[in-house]
């Protein structure tokens, strides 16, 4: 299935699309890493949380690139967003949870 080509749109406008996507993109995976992790916790007790946390960022990376894929066609073409956006904001989203939640707190 092709992706269909987005509308062009100013580069200012583009690049503001942009931000505002992968900002939501790092606060929606927060909020669902989190939620994950609490979960995780609750049904197995303590345990590693380094595994714990390398396992539930990839189901966060899963569930975020599907939610985008979903939501992304839903967006008005004028902003100029396409599937490779939807994709890439959730990357950044998940290198930088890898960061902030996985990585940080066992250096």
């Amino acid at each position: 299935m092709s992706d269909p080509a987005p509308a062009t749109a100013p580069t200012a406008v583009r690049l503001a699309a942009l931000v505002v996507l992968y900002a939501a993109a790092t606060l929606i995976g927060g909020a669902i890493f989190v939620g994950l992790i609490r979960a995780a916790a609750a049904a197995l007790g303590p345990g590693v949380m380094f595994y714990r946390g390398i396992f539930t960022l990839a189901a966060t990376a899963v569930v975020l690139v599907g939610l985008f894929a979903v939501l992304l066609p839903r967006l008005p073409r004028r902003f100029g967003l396409g599937a490779a956006d939807s994709l890439g904001g959730a990357i950044v989203a998940v290198c930088l949870l890898l960061a902030a939640f996985v990585l940080g707190p066992v250096t």
